[in-house]
């Protein structure tokens, strides 16, 4: 019994190994058969006659055949490793194409597209399939095959692709050149393999796609293209060009010129704010005058007052700015004459975001109260005929009793005039500013004050 089970047990191993061995030996059969198509497939004797019934002239759809590709030294200028095995892809030049025919190693190849278009195969001679697809291809061969051998099975792939590459140029975006594509790319894609735009503002670029095969272009918005609208998002081909550039400064920049801190072109706002340039260019000046800016846009004058805007912060209603435009901020030349006995004689400027009033001006002048008789200020304005109109203002009640009900407006190109006290010195001598802006104020000498 001891004999028996140790024969027992010997002959279980033994068997264990020869399975394993005849297992082990068809997986490596099947691989072999696997990467050599046909080489083991039984001769056969020659054509079988054929019978000429309908049914024979119907194709047979063949059953895919999957090849392992043979590693072959690649050029990089003009091959790639991707596969197109799809019934629809479309041949192109320099493609490297199997051809294989079940059972039929004579007719079964590989064929490179010759620049001219055209493959060389047995019956067919020369054959231009650029544009065809791996469908189109097969087909045409089975009707051929099909005169000798009864239903041939017909696969065609591509062992190799040509590198399909698209170009992009201009100085829109960080790297130009030629770009290796991938099947299904989109402008995005382009743009993205370019390392993208040199801005985050596409509306300041213009792009358009040429596409040489159909001899036209097509011009992209960028600004749509980024904010997802996929109709500008369009398919690329090979040989394809995507242009992207700066637009003119005439489209992208607009000026602002006069009294700011930085006149110069700044890029357009992306808001077409006003308010927003002003604070660009370095603010309003002291002696800006605000209320007379003015926007030139294509030979046109737009008057526009920017004090309450500039205050708040906020765009006046309805105006904004376009690419072009030109934003004009005067100089403040309104101004007010104050002479007598005051600290600061001369023109004063009147500002541009406030009125003024007598009582404001005397503070501001810093009145002599030793020397000056102000309750006897007079207010001196221009009459529609030139002469003088002149209006007495009780300062004393007014500053010192805080009477502000005495106070009057005074109106750019007014004079204030606060007399000395007898026995004091003259105006004329205490203000020597006067001298300087006689012909300015030539219409006082017909109000009768000198």
């Amino acid at each position: 019994m001891c004999v028996f089970r140790k024969i027992s047990r010997c002959a279980r191993a033994s068997a264990g190994r020869l399975t394993h061995m005849l297992t082990g030996g068809a997986v490596v059969a099947a691989a072999i058969i696997a990467a050599t198509p046909g080489a083991f497939a039984q001769s056969s004797p020659g054509p079988a006659p054929k019978k000429a019934t309908a049914a024979s002239k119907k194709p047979v759809t063949p059953a895919p055949v999957k090849l392992v590709p043979q590693q072959q030294p690649q050029e990089p200028e003009t091959l790639a490793v991707t596969s197109a095995s799809t019934p629809s892809y479309r041949i192109e030049k320099e493609d490297v194409l199997d051809v294989v025919v079940t059972e039929r190693p004579e007719y079964s190849k590989s064929a490179e597209v010759l620049p001219d278009g055209t493959i060389s195969y047995p019956r067919l001679g020369q054959v231009y399939v650029v544009g065809m697809t791996l469908g189109d291809l097969e087909r045409r061969i089975f009707k051929e095959l099909d005169r000798l051998f009864v239903n041939p099975e017909i696969t065609v792939s591509v062992r190799q692709r040509r590198v399909r590459q698209v170009s992009i140029v201009g100085d829109g975006v960080r790297m130009t050149g030629k770009q290796v594509m991938r099947d299904g790319w989109r402008v995005l894609d382009v743009i993205a393999a370019a390392g993208g735009l040199v801005t985050s503002r596409p509306e300041l670029l213009s792009a358009h796609l040429l596409k040489p095969k159909e001899g036209g272009m097509v011009a992209i918005d960028l600004k749509k293209l980024m904010a997802n609208d996929a109709t500008q998002n369009l398919l690329v081909e090979q040989d394809d060009v995507l242009t992207v550039q700066t637009r003119p400064v005439s489209e992208t920049q607009v000026q602002v010129l006069g009294q700011v801190g930085k006149p110069g072109s700044f890029v357009y706002p992306e808001d077409a704010s006003v308010i927003r340039l002003i604070t660009e260019a370095g603010g309003p000046t002291a002696a800006a005058s605000l209320s007379e800016a003015t926007i030139e846009r294509s030979g046109k004058t737009i008057k526009v007052d920017l004090r309450e805007a500039y205050r708040s912060g906020t765009d006046p209603e309805g105006v904004s700015l376009l690419p072009g435009d030109r934003l004009v901020i005067p100089e403040n030349k309104r101004y007010v004459y104050v002479f007598g006995a005051v600290g600061k004689p001369g023109m004063m400027v009147y500002p541009d975001d406030r009125k003024l009033t007598v009582a404001s001006i005397l503070g501001e002048t810093i009145v002599s109260v030793q020397n000056a008789e102000y309750k006897r200020t007079q207010l001196m304005r221009q009459k529609a005929d030139g002469t003088a109109q002149t209006t007495i203002v009780n300062g004393e009640e007014l500053i010192d009793k805080g009477n502000f009900s005495l106070d009057v407006p005074v109106e750019p190109g007014d004079v204030v005039y606060v007399p000395f006290k007898k026995g004091r010195r003259s105006v004329l001598g205490e203000s020597m500013g006067l001298i300087n802006v006689l012909p300015a104020l030539g219409w006082l000498f017909n109000g009768g004050m000198f």
